[in-house]
């Protein structure tokens, strides 16, 4: 039992429905990759614009002087240098510690994760970088860590969003090309089928007569020809 369709048409057909498919899945997986770099890319500039409005409302003991009005802060938490948390806004008051002190103080650039908290429930991309502080009277000075948070479920919806989209589209591309292959060969495989029935209808009496030329087709022409020369 073979698995290759024995119609010529058929077989064109999944040729090129396997050509669409082998170029779906390398521009799916192309294009998956640059949307992930890219919402990366994004979380990180985020993060990096939240450490820097964030500097600015610490003090040096650590205490965090928010301002109510800036959304793109009040996911701010303060690690003292034993890990503890010092202080942090608002939304995180109940939260533990974001991140571990230990791998701070080891980065150069901060380092950045994702965490998903219960209380409050909700999925953040997390960045901590060293922060000096000074000493107080439960807690030591030292090299201690700011740590900001965003909300990754928006990046996360976005970047789904946005794959489910394209996966959508490559289906609809590979079908079109299924389609549009089936109804091409069927019109260049007219000919054909007009040879065939023309070939069916010749009496054993009338072979001198031949087959009639398709005039349109250059390559069956010259079939046709070659086969009316033998039926002479």
């Amino acid at each position: 039992m073979t698995l290759v369709p024995s119609s010529l048409r058929n077989r064109l057909v999944l040729g090129a429905v396997a050509v669409g498919f082998v170029f779906a899945v390398a521009f799916g997986v192309t294009a998956s990759w640059q949307v992930h770099l890219a919402e990366n890319k994004a979380v990180r500039a985020a993060l990096q614009t939240r450490i820097e409005l964030a500097r600015d409302q610490v003090a040096a003991n650590g205490s965090l002087t928010q301002d109510a009005g800036s959304p793109q802060t009040d996911l701010v938490q303060i690690l003292a240098p034993d890990g503890s948390v010092r202080s942090s806004s608002p939304a995180l008051t109940d939260a533990p510690p974001l991140i571990d002190i230990a791998d701070v103080r080891g980065s150069t650039g901060g380092v950045q994760s994702t965490i998903a908290l219960q209380q409050p429930d909700i999925d953040l991309a997390v960045l901590a970088v060293p922060f000096h502080l000074a000493g107080t009277s439960g807690s030591p000075g030292g090299t201690g860590a700011l740590v900001v948070a965003v909300d990754a479920e928006g990046f996360n919806t976005a970047t789904s969003g946005l794959l489910g989209l394209l996966l959508g589209g490559l289906t609809v591309v590979v079908l079109a090309m299924a389609l549009l292959s089936w109804v091409l060969t069927g019109r260049a495989l007219s000919s054909v089928t007009r040879l065939t029935e023309s070939a069916e209808a010749v009496e054993p009496q009338k072979l001198a007569a031949g087959l009639p030329l398709p005039h349109r087709d250059a390559e069956l022409a010259r079939l046709v020809g070659a086969l009316n020369r033998m039926l002479v």
